[in-house]
């Protein structure tokens, strides 16, 4: 029987029938369901690389990664994602990191992530213990890197998601079991988000990033993960909502308010309505605010 899910960082995990690509593999006497990749161990996983795993009769532990390197390598506490990728195209990595830091994702890249001063080999270990996911960039000699493969074997291991992300090669070996997510450089950002928002954790990262958005432009790119959410519960719509209307940028912006549906579609609302119990609605003062109907309502009388 396989045991219950949940996330690496001990959570628990929305939406996953959405995540495609789902296999099961025995490992001693637990299967363990892969959809691109939850973590299957039944304990709740500390985030700092702490944890006993567990497959059949064998127990494995894992060091803790101190908190000033945890500091030091993801810089702030968004979603920790390591970036898997050859040296040759650091630059886009690099490029990717940035884009995704926008979403509340924190991606380490190895060859600007660590420290000339640190043992590279050490430093790539603690990333690899504390992180919460792992995006695979599979460029056409992905495969040639002595690195890449050990640190995809790792994220399996660690049960943590694996994303491989399709850029000229596709998956293989254990990877394969996982359906790839086509993309390119310029939209990998957004997709890899897509696919991570039903995590809580990459939940709560993206929430943080909606209250500490600071323009228009990175608050209409936010807006586009919205129509990716399938499940939220009432605490999340009421934080949500709250993160909406505390930024100015946020319900200002066309793809949150949904002032310009032709373009960047039918904002915040429709989620809040088709997965909250209470039904909300904009308010015509102050301007784009959101507030529960009922109480607009009862102004109205």
């Amino acid at each position: 029987m396989t045991a219950p899910h949940d996330h690496p960082a001990g959570v628990r995990l929305r939406g996953i029938e959405r995540l495609s690509g789902i296999a099961k593999v025995q490992v001693g006497l637990d299967a363990i369901e892969r959809p691109g990749h939850p973590q299957s161990a039944t304990e709740s996983l500390p985030r700092n690389g702490t944890l006993t795993a567990k497959a059949g009769p064998h127990v494995m532990s894992m060091p803790k990664v101190s908190g000033k390197a945890i500091k030091r390598i993801w810089e702030d506490d968004g979603y920790r994602l390591f970036l898997s990728h050859k040296s040759e195209v650091s630059k886009e990595a690099n490029r990717l990191k940035k884009q995704l830091s926008v979403y509340g994702v924190s991606a380490f890249v190895a060859h600007t992530s660590i420290r000339p001063t640190l043992a590279w080999q050490a430093e790539i270990e603690n990333a690899l213990y504390s992180m919460d996911g792992l995006a695979a960039l599979m460029t056409k000699d992905f495969h040639e890197s002595e690195w890449t493969d050990q640190e995809v074997g790792f994220a399996l291991g660690r049960h943590v998601p694996t994303i491989p992300v399709r850029l000229g090669k596709n998956p293989y070996g254990f990877l394969g079991r996982i359906q790839a997510l086509s993309s390119s450089w310029d939209t990998a950002a957004e997709d890899i988000v897509k696919l991570l928002i039903a995590y809580d954790v990459m939940f709560d990262a993206y929430l943080q990033a909606i209250r500490d958005c600071g323009s228009y432009d990175d608050a209409n790119l936010l807006a586009g993960i919205l129509p990716s959410i399938e499940q939220l519960d009432d605490n999340q719509v009421a934080a949500l909502v709250d993160a909406y209307n505390s930024n100015e940028q946020v319900h200002g912006s066309y793809g949150f308010n949904g002032s310009r549906r032709y373009r960047y579609g039918h904002g915040l609302l429709p989620p809040l309505n088709r997965f909250g119990s209470q039904q909300y609605e904009m308010s015509d003062a102050p301007y784009y605010h959101i507030r529960p109907a009922s109480v607009a309502k009862k102004k109205r009388r």
